[in-house]
């Protein structure tokens, strides 16, 4: 358990936080939710979710006035996990109803899935195929994740694809990592024990990287 680390989900007003924050719960953390820049606070990680389009959650990060604030704590070392479209969002731009500009902290885009012998939207299971060590994934390689998405990342460097997946003929990028910032296309809270496995790690990352600093956020 990890009941110490002072963890914040970003909300820019496009997600549904409530099963995110029961798999949290469950792993021992009690997150807070910051919906502005005043009460972000300061915390130990972050987690960046996200459901729907890519434009209208940047557009509610920038509303909120926590686009810099993300980007700058991610930058400081904060460790951040981006969720679904919050792991699209990490990225350089998307091409989802048009051209958007995201955080930028992990070079690459967002573009549309296409599949051989498989259907857009992807939905559904399927198993991660690990590519390169990541402490979020330790033990999890083959084990299956719980997908809903049109579009996947295109990253630029291919050091930073921690696990892709497959869908019909062609994989995907599944969750990429840039030193503490981390992303899965998947939505761990919904994909039973593994998927709690991934957030324990990614707490257990977040508490070695802890220095202690007092919480000024709200509790949900």
């Amino acid at each position: 358990m990890c009941s110490n680390v002072r963890l914040t989900i970003i909300d820019h007003g496009n997600a549904n936080l409530r099963s995110l924050i029961q798999a949290i719960v469950a792993c021992g953390v009690t997150p807070r939710i910051a919906e502005n820049a005043d009460n972000l606070g300061e915390s130990d990680a972050l987690v960046l979710p996200g459901v729907g389009a890519f434009g209208r959650s940047m557009d509610g990060l920038s509303e909120r006035g926590l686009l810099a604030p993300v980007r700058e704590l991610a930058v400081a070392g904060i460790p951040l996990l981006g969720v679904c479209l919050g792991m699209q969002l990490l990225l350089d731009s998307s091409e989802e109803f048009g051209n958007h500009r995201g955080l930028g902290l992990i070079s690459g885009r967002v573009t549309r899935l296409t599949v051989e012998g498989g259907k857009v939207p992807h939905v559904g299971w399927a198993p991660l195929i690990l590519r390169a060590s990541c402490p979020i994934l330790a033990g999890l390689d083959g084990c299956q994740m719980y997908f809903v998405h049109s579009y996947h990342a295109e990253v630029s460097d291919t050091a930073d694809i921690a696990a892709t997946a497959r869908h019909g003929q062609n994989h995907f990028t599944a969750v990429i990592r840039r030193g503490n910032v981390f992303g899965c296309q998947f939505h761990p809270e919904r994909s039973a024990v593994s998927g709690l496995r991934l957030i324990s790690q990614f707490l257990s990352f977040a508490q070695a990287h802890s220095d202690g600093r007092p919480w000024k956020g709200r509790v949900l």
